[in-house]
């Protein structure tokens, strides 16, 4: 388990780019959070009383016995993964800024990284 998750006990985390959801904690609260992890960042999920109101109004922990809450964290998960919204770290494709020298996934940067001293890169398509 990594450390940003298991602070938060007893929550749910959804993979973006596989769909696959992680249960932290699982059996031992009666509330939730539900988290979206897009590759490279979580966002918590929550849920809004209405489409403007503040922040402060918004829900952000829910009943473990609420599956409905979990029906829609998978569906907005799915929305984002035909978005194509998340980062593939094994197969991005980067440049260094300092060489021009394509680079592909985190492991290739890494790498590049150890031998070289660089560490300016940026993701292109």
């Amino acid at each position: 388990m990594d450390p940003e998750t298991n602070l938060l006990g007893w929550s749910n985390r959804i993979d973006v780019q596989t769909g696959r959801i992680d249960k932290f904690g699982e059996g031992n609260y009666s509330e939730r959070v539900l988290i979206v992890y897009s590759g490279i960042h979580y966002d918590a999920l929550a849920l809004a009383p209405t489409s403007d109101s503040p922040a402060e109004f918004d829900q952000t922990r829910f009943l473990t016995t609420d599956d409905d809450i979990l029906t829609a964290a998978r569906a907005i998960a799915d929305s984002l993964r035909k978005s194509h919204k998340y980062t593939d770290v094994a197969n991005f494709t980067l440049r260094c800024e300092q060489c021009k020298t394509g680079l592909k996934g985190e492991k290739d940067a890494h790498n590049h990284a150890a031998a070289t001293g660089h560490t300016r890169f940026v993701e292109y398509q």
